[in-house]
């Protein structure tokens, strides 16, 4: 259910999206649909905590793999774009545009932007500290990271559906050209 509700969510925005709709496309009645939640803000609500915590768990499990800062923010950068390339390209366009949420869903859906941004601040942060990464301003290099991973599926999505290694690696490499001082 919370799969096909982040699918239409993303396809069609939160407010054209409707119980009626998703109870049709899951072979539902809306009174299924409402013997689990509350209403359409409940669902969604929902189906974007599952999601975000499903990304938070994988994006701190790999920001905590053994390895150097370069090695660590490496990872965190293959695993964030497979999980918005390949995965559940839906679940970017949740967290990324702006869906005019109610303000509860809102300031939920930002509560967990910034904790997104915290796991690859953190590992920026350590890289700086250990002289690993050169930067002017961690939260600029950060936000340019984020920023273009976001923009991965709208770019290279066909081919990295494909399983086009390459890509991804050519990818990786120049993002990881933002905090690697060249030499």
């Amino acid at each position: 259910m919370m799969s096909l509700t982040a699918q239409m969510i993303a396809q069609r925005g939160y407010h054209l999206t409707n119980l009626d709709d998703i109870a049709e496309q899951m072979d539902l009645s809306k009174a299924s649909i409402y013997h689990y939640f509350d209403g359409k803000e409940a669902l969604v609500m929902a189906t974007l905590e599952s999601c975000a915590t499903y990304v938070e768990q994988r994006l701190t499990e790999t920001a905590a793999r053994e390895g150097t800062s370069a090695e660590r923010l490496e990872n965190l950068i293959r695993t964030q774009i497979e999980l918005i390339s390949v995965e559940n390209v839906d679940i970017a366009r949740l967290f990324l545009q702006s869906f005019d949420w109610p303000p509860s869903i809102g300031d939920a859906v930002h509560e967990w932007q910034r904790r997104h941004g915290r796991i690859f601040r953190e590992v920026i942060h350590a890289g700086i500290e250990s002289g690993e990464f050169v930067v002017r301003d961690e939260r600029i290099a950060c936000m340019a990271i984020q920023g273009a991973m976001n923009l991965v599926p709208v770019w290279y999505g066909n081919e990295l559906a494909r399983g086009d290694t390459k890509v991804l690696d050519d990818i990786t490499a120049s993002l990881m050209r933002i905090v690697i001082a060249a030499g």
